[in-house]
């Protein structure tokens, strides 16, 4: 009798075992992910940026950045500006948390601006969502800090 209920064992764990091997559905590989992913977007500079714990209330810097170009204004607490800054702006290509780029002074623009720099090139530098430059105005020379909008 033990010899017939070990036989009978041993016959359906061998029916069971060939059924698990004989399954038909199937399953999906942790690799073979069914939700797209996208590529990180390179990062987007483009906006109205204003400069943070400015030297004086009573003028602080506003940058904009659109297309390839950066603006930069004096803006004065009464509503006017003057401008500082316009140049070229080379857009990130990747997805970096830091970007640093040189842009070359629209001369044209720059020649007629009273507060304008006289630089021919300024770098500029993206970092921890600030962006920053150098600023030279009646012989002193600062680094601007910026924020976006």
């Amino acid at each position: 009798m033990k010899k017939k209920i070990i036989g009978i064992l041993l016959s359906t764990l061998a029916v069971i075992s060939m059924a698990a091997c004989g399954n038909t559905t199937t399953s999906q590989s942790p690799s073979a992910d069914t939700t797209t992913s996208e590529a990180p977007k390179p990062l987007d500079l483009t906006g109205t940026w204003v400069e943070k714990n400015p030297k004086s209330t009573d003028m602080v810097q506003e940058a904009t950045i659109s297309g390839d170009v950066i603006t930069i204004n004096w803006k004065q607490s009464d509503g006017t500006s003057a401008l500082y800054w316009s140049g070229s702006y080379q857009a990130p290509t990747s997805a970096a948390t830091t970007y640093e780029w040189t842009s070359k002074a629209d001369t044209e623009k720059l020649s007629s601006a009273i507060l304008a720099s006289q630089d021919a090139t300024k770098k500029f530098s993206y970092n921890d969502g600030k962006l920053t430059y150098e600023v030279t105005a009646m012989g002193v020379t600062a680094t601007a800090e910026l924020e976006k909008q």
